[in-house]
């Protein structure tokens, strides 16, 4: 369990990363 922790907090913070990246991209496309 706790080898596994790492990995996933990791691959979580690279896809909220991502996801505000896209998100940013769409709002400036908008405006």
């Amino acid at each position: 369990m706790t080898e596994l922790s790492a990995p996933l907090t990791i691959l979580l913070a690279i896809h909220k990363m991502l996801a505000l990246v896209a998100n940013e991209r769409e709002n400036y496309q908008f405006h």
